[in-house]
């Protein structure tokens, strides 16, 4: 058996060691140490050096998915930005602005920011799958996969709402009943492709990373348990950070920006009071955790709070509106997709704030303390913050 081999079977989860635990757990925790080691003051070669075909294939799936999908919404959105123009002129020049005319102009301008925010949302996934594999984390490759899941149904509602404006401003001024059809279907079956290929990859990398995150607390079951709850509240916080970012950004281009009325009041409230408080909110959820903040904590509870109150008056807002409205004309299906991905993101972040408190003060700290005073003398720890 070589050298691969043997250190694939020290990160199989399921491997039972031949030795005595004690002596195992001192082998593995060597062989950990040796691994680190060889990384000292060089982390930045872990993006590059990676240790199992698995990792490899992922760091190449992410990449080939970035460039892939925003190459094809790239032409997508250039596309659709020529025909969108071409609806603005047709709207100054209607001297009623029509509401259906007014309808197609400002769904043209939401499909505009709607592949925008999905390259982005490209990129994002390719920094939570490289910030997964290079702290070895399964939670963090899991969350990958679902945030490509989410983005795979995603790329079907961008379909229909342009086949949707396409077809109401067919003989208008557009020359083709849909232009963009194909290369919408072909972004659509590559991320199919591109969502199985992440959930392969899961079930692969579970079983050479297993839980390697934990291993070194040792037998420790109550430390485990609060270090997965840590995790899992970091990885919230990530997300939370795209989909509030995603909201405002179509609430302050589609919605106030187009708004006849309390245009002023929306702007200061959401624009300059909502958004730089909720950002302030989350550096505020990760020192409270990272520092076990009594008070930071409970900063943290209040602002949730208040921040779900805010989301779900906007999604009854949204959904109550009048069908003859303007107000969320182009933005309503989406806006109100994303207001309650937030919230049900905000309302777990809230629980998982709560589970990370009773977790104060029970060792989770110290063991973090002891691992960094442990990583500055020898190998790096997968346990230190910084790392997660």
């Amino acid at each position: 058996m070589d050298l691969d081999d043997k250190s694939t079977l020290h990160r199989n989860p399921h491997f039972q060691s031949p030795l005595p635990n004690s002596l195992a757990n001192d082998r593995l925790a060597s062989d950990s140490s040796l691994n680190y080691k060889n990384y000292k003051n060089k982390s930045w070669k872990r993006f590059f050096v990676v240790e199992n075909v698995y990792s490899r294939i992922a760091l190449a799936w992410t990449i080939l998915q970035l460039v892939l999908i925003s190459i094809l919404e790239l032409v997508i959105l250039v596309v659709n930005k020529q025909n969108y123009n071409k609806l603005t002129s047709v709207a100054t020049l209607n001297s009623t602005r029509d509401l259906d005319l007014l309808g197609l102009e400002k769904n043209a301008s939401a499909l505009t920011v709607y592949h925008s925010l999905f390259i982005v949302a490209q990129f994002f996934q390719l920094l939570l799958a490289f910030d997964g594999i290079y702290n070895r984390s399964i939670i963090q490759i899991v969350s990958t996969t679902c945030f490509n899941l989410i983005c795979c149904a995603y790329s079907v509602v961008q379909s229909f709402q342009a086949f949707d404006i396409f077809h109401k401003a067919k003989g208008l001024i557009l020359g083709s009943n849909h232009p963009t059809f194909t290369l919408e279907i072909i972004v659509i079956v590559l991320m199919v492709i591109f969502s199985i290929g992440w959930i392969f990859l899961s079930f692969k990398l579970y079983r050479v990373f297993g839980w390697e995150i934990f291993k070194d607390l040792g037998a420790d079951k109550t430390v485990k348990d609060q270090l997965f709850v840590y995790h899992i509240f970091l990885m919230l916080l990530k997300l939370d950070v795209f989909f509030f970012i995603g909201f405002t950004v179509q609430y302050l281009i589609l919605v106030i920006s187009y708004a006849q009325s309390n245009t002023t009041i929306d702007m200061w409230v959401h624009g300059c009071i909502a958004m730089p408080s909720a950002l302030i909110l989350l550096i505020i959820a990760y020192l409270a955790v990272h520092k076990e903040s009594n008070i930071l904590m409970a900063a943290l509870l209040l602002g949730l709070s208040t921040g779900i109150g805010y989301l779900i008056s906007k999604i009854i807002d949204v959904t109550t509106s009048p069908s003859d409205s303007r107000k969320y004309v182009g933005a309503k299906n989406s806006l109100a997709s994303f207001e309650i991905i937030t919230t049900l993101l905000a309302v777990a972040t809230f629980i998982v704030a709560i589970m990370c408190y009773k977790n104060f003060g029970k060792g989770l700290m110290e063991l973090f303390n002891k691992k960094k005073g442990n990583s500055k003398e020898g190998g790096r720890s997968l346990l230190t913050p910084e790392l997660i």
